[in-house]
Order: C-alpha cells, then sequence, then structure tokens
C-alpha cells in the first residue's frame, strides 16, 4: 500500500502526540500502562516499516518535509523511554521498556540514515569531486 507524504506525516505527528501524552501522564503519577506502551510500540514498529520500505524511493523534498517531524517523534520516544526506565515505572514491564528503546534507536538510525544519504551534500566538496570522476570514468567505459 502507497503512503503519500501527507499520511507519513500525520501518523508521524500522532505518535509523537501519544509518546509526549504517555510521558506527561506517567511525569504526573497517572502511570504507563502496559497496553498503552504495547499499543505505541507496535505503532512505532509499523511507522519504522513503512518508512524503511520507501527509503530508497522518497523525494529530497518528502524527506524535508518528515525530517522535522521524525526529529520531534525520536525526542519525544526516548524522553518516553528513559521515564519508563526508571524503577519507579515498574507499571510496565521491562520487556515493552527494552522494545521502546529498541524502537528509538531504529527510527533514529533510520533518520540518520535518511539524512546522510536521501539528502544531497552540498558541501561535500570530496564526494562531488570524487562522483564526477567516477562519471567520466564510466563515460570512457562505455
Amino acid at each position: 500500500m502507497m503512503h503519500s507524504t501527507s499520511s507519513i506525516s500525520d501518523r508521524i505527528v500522532n505518535l509523537g502526540t501519544r509518546s509526549y501524552k504517555q510521558r506527561l501522564e506517567t511525569l504526573s503519577g497517572i502511570g504507563m500502562t502496559e497496553h498503552k506502551l504495547k499499543k505505541l510500540n507496535r505503532d512505532l514498529d509499523d511507522l519504522y516499516d513503512l518508512l524503511y520500505e520507501r527509503i530508497n524511493s522518497i523525494s529530497e523534498a518528502e524527506v524535508r518535509s518528515i525530517s522535522p517531524l521524525l526529529c520531534e517523534l525520536i525526542k519525544s520516544v526516548k524522553a518516553l523511554y528513559v521515564i519508563c526506565r526508571k524503577p519507579t515505572s515498574r507499571i510496565v514491564t521491562d520487556k515493552e521498556t527494552e522494545k521502546l528503546g529498541m524502537n528509538y534507536s531504529a527510527l533514529q538510525e533510520l533518520y540518520s540514515d535518511l539524512q546522510n544519504f536521501r539528502l544531497p551534500s552540498e558541501n561535500d566538496k570530496e564526494l562531488k569531486a570524487l562522483l564526477s570522476k567516477a562519471a567520466t570514468l564510466m563515460q570512457r567505459i562505455s
């Protein structure tokens, strides 16, 4: 199923809002339920799979559009993870907390890949020179 950038952006914003809200609830003493964290983890997995599936076809404009949102989601997930790891947050199982940490790491790595491999590096003169040399060599060969 093909997802538009706007639907991906909406999912990222929704998940960021949910993780932020769950962090605030936990800090205020309401507590995090295992059910809420399990659902969040499942939805984060789905988002990761969607982005990973599209990483090679996503345009520069799409990367620039979703990157700030994804960055904020990652910050929110990390903050929630830090709270869930505290000994006072034993409402949530270690398994779901560990899964949240893995989701944080996976999303951070995907964000880094988007930034490093899907956006042109305007300031990398060495890379431009190597690519130009490679193009010249390929023209000679063909």
